[in-house]
């Protein structure tokens, strides 16, 4: 039902979306990228279906930040449908989300009574290209590269809703089977030994969950370095002088001079 084609792109989406089920740690966003007919939305509706089912799978991303906190509030899994750009203060809020965060606001009719809202989300983005362009959202994001699907292999979305409805059962006695393998592995996994990324507590449930699934650790990790990487080489892309240094290092293996030197080149 997921466009997603490469092996290790299939383990760490499994890891990533078994994760969801385990509570009060920081979940990676997923974010789905690439040209117009690749299964984008169908990517967030599937995994919506399964974690959060909701009357409204798919949301626009609000421009001001009480509304978005409201959102994030309501919704465990948010998805973030057709995204062309995402505004700093945006990207902030989500990056937050992801760790954890709370909000206080004075209550309505009252004088000096708070709202206090609280959340740490499981978040989805999606756009043609990658919308998360800072550094720290992309740190909390598993990139899925998807190609455009062929017409041969095309299907309705009908046909598609029908046929997941029918296995949708399975999918997720096998989701709450693997979650409750994870728990009995996890306490065995060997933190002090393994060199942990950015979203450390998701590296580890990761090992235990890919354990539970019948594949090795050190399989997932490798998936999920390889993301890493991917992450790098995009905030590079994004930012002007990455862009430019990738560009002049294309053809060179190294270089030495002073910064006036490297500017004239």
């Amino acid at each position: 039902f997921l466009n997603v084609m490469s092996r290790s792109q299939q383990l760490l989406f499994l890891v990533h979306l078994v994760s969801c089920f385990i509570p009060d740690i920081p979940h990676p966003i997923f974010l789905p990228h690439g040209p117009q007919g690749s299964g984008k939305s169908s990517f967030l509706r599937t995994v919506r279906a399964i974690t959060d089912p909701s009357l409204t799978p798919l949301l626009s991303l609000p421009k001001g930040a009480k509304q978005m906190v409201q959102q994030l509030e309501h919704h465990w899994t948010p998805m973030y449908d057709n995204l062309s750009s995402i505004s700093k203060e945006q990207s902030d809020l989500l990056c937050r989300a992801v760790t954890g965060e709370g909000s206080s606001t004075r209550m309505l009719w009252t004088d000096d009574e708070d709202l206090i809202r609280t959340y740490r989300r499981c978040i989805s983005i999606n756009g043609i290209n990658i919308v998360a362009e800072q550094p720290d959202l992309l740190d909390r994001s598993i990139l899925y590269g998807l190609d455009r699907i062929g017409d041969k292999d095309r299907r309705t979305e009908t046909d598609l809703l029908q046929r997941f409805e029918r296995v949708k059962p399975e999918v997720l006695g096998a989701v709450f089977d693997a979650v409750a393998r994870a728990q009995a592995i996890y306490p065995s996994i060997g933190k002090e030994s393994l060199p942990l990324p950015r979203m450390a507590d998701f590296a580890l449930w990761g090992c235990a969950i890919a354990e539970a699934l019948g594949h090795e650790k050190q399989e997932f990790l490798d998936a999920y370095n390889r993301n890493i990487q991917a992450q790098h080489l995009e905030a590079l892309h994004s930012d002007p002088v990455g862009a430019v240094l990738l560009d002049f290092m294309e053809l060179r293996e190294f270089w030495k001079g002073s910064p006036t030197e490297l500017f004239i080149q």
